[in-house]
C-alpha cells in the first residue's frame, strides 16, 4: 500500500457511509488530524508533470498551520541532489548488494554537496568509491543497503565534520544518528587524485563510511582545540557523539580562534543560494521520526 492508500482508508473510515462532498471533507480533515496527533506532520506527492514520468518533484501539504515554514517544519532547500541521482544511486546500491561489481567510475551521490560548498570547497558531483563498500560488507555488516542509502542524507546534515590529520585534503564527517549505537564516520576526498572515469569535470569522492565499533571518535573539545573541528550541528552532536563534552562554539587560541559553523550557518547558506538562483528549490523532508512513520504506514 502506498501513503495514498493509508490516507484514503483513514479518509474514507472517518466518513463512514456520507459519501457527500461534506462528508469527504470531514473524512479528510479527520484522517489528517489522526496523522498529525501520532507525529505526521503532512504529506508530499508528485506534481502534476512528475506524475505522468512517476519521479520527480513533489507538493507538499502541511497540516499543522504553525508549521507553515520550512524553518519550523524542518524542511530544509536541497540543491545537492536531483531526484535522477536519487534514484540512479539507489538502484546501483541494490545492484552491488545483489552481486554486482565495483565500477571505477562511482555512482553520484550528490550533484554537489551543500556542506562542502558552505565550508569553502567546490560545488561539484560526490561519487561513491565503490570498491571500498563491497570490501566493508563483511567486516562492517551493519552497513546495509538501506543504510548505504541513507549516506546521502547524511552528508548534507551531518552532525559533525573536522580535518583528518592523517589525510590532508580529506575530511571525517560524522552522521547525525547512530547505527547499532555506534557513530557512522565517512570520509571525503577533497581533490581525489585520480578522478573518477567518465565524469567530466571536477568531482569528490566518498572514500569510506562505516559505524565505528571499535575504539572513541576524539572528543569535539580536543578537535576545536586543535583548530581541526569545521562543523557542527548543536542539536544531533551531543546523540550521535554521546559522552564527548559539551559543544564548542570556536577553536582553540593557539590556532588562530575562528568560528565554527553550526546547523544555522549551513540553514542561511541554503538561503543565500535560493536567493541567487532566483527560483525556488526541491525540498526534501529530512528522514524524521515523522517522516520514517510516514513509510511504515505506507509499506
Amino acid at each position: 500500500a502506498t501513503g495514498q492508500d493509508v490516507y484514503a482508508f483513514l479518509a474514507q473510515r472517518a466518513a463512514g457511509a456520507d459519501a457527500s462532498a461534506e462528508g469527504v471533507q470531514k473524512g479528510q480533515r479527520a484522517a489528517s488530524e489522526l496523522l498529525l496527533a501520532h507525529g505526521i506532520p503532512g504529506l508530499r506527492y508528485l506534481d502534476g508533470d512528475s506524475r505522468n514520468a512517476g519521479e520527480g518533484s513533489h507538493n507538499y501539504v502541511i497540516w499543522d498551520e504553525a508549521l507553515l515554514t520550512p524553518e519550523a517544519a524542518q524542511i530544509a532547500p536541497q540543491y545537492s541532489r536531483k531526484q535522477a541521482t536519487k534514484a540512479a544511486y539507489e538502484r546501483r546500491i541494490d545492484e552491488l548488494f545483489a552481486g554486482g561489481h565495483a565500477s571505477r567510475q562511482g555512482a553520484v551521490l550528490l550533484d554537489g554537496s551543500d556542506v562542502m560548498g558552505l565550508l569553502g570547497h567546490e560545488h561539484v558531483p560526490l561519487v561513491l568509491n565503490e570498491r571500498h563498500l563491497l570490501d566493508g560488507r563483511s567486516s562492517h555488516p551493519e552497513m546495509t543497503a538501506a543504510a548505504w542509502k541513507r549516506v546521502p542524507e547524511w552528508l548534507e546534515n551531518p552532525a559533525a565534520v573536522y580535518d583528518d590529520p592523517r589525510h590532508p585534503g580529506r575530511l571525517t564527517v560524522i552522521a547525525p544518528e547512530t547505527l547499532a549505537g555506534y557513530p557512522v564516520v565517512m570520509a571525503v576526498e577533497l581533490e581525489p587524485a585520480r578522478i573518477a572515469g567518465g565524469h567530466e569535470g571536477p568531482t569528490q569522492l566518498l572514500v569510506t563510511a562505516f559505524a565505528k565499533t571499535t575504539g572513541d571518535l576524539p572528543a569535539l573539545g580536543f578537535l576545536a582545540a586543535s583548530g581541526r573541528l569545521q562543523y557542527v550541528d548543536t542539536k544531533t552532536a551531543p546523540v550521535a557523539w554521546p559522552d564527548t563534552g559539551d559543544v564548542p562554539r570556536a577553536s582553540g587560541r593557539a590556532h588562530g580562534a575562528k568560528r565554527i559553523l553550526t546547523e544555522k550557518s549551513l540553514a542561511a547558506w541554503r538561503k543565500a543560494q535560493a536567493a541567487k538562483a532566483g527560483d525556488a528549490p526541491a525540498f526534501s523532508l529530512p528522514e524524521s521520526r515523522a517522516s520514517r512513520q510516514v513509510q511504515r504506514e505506507a509499506s
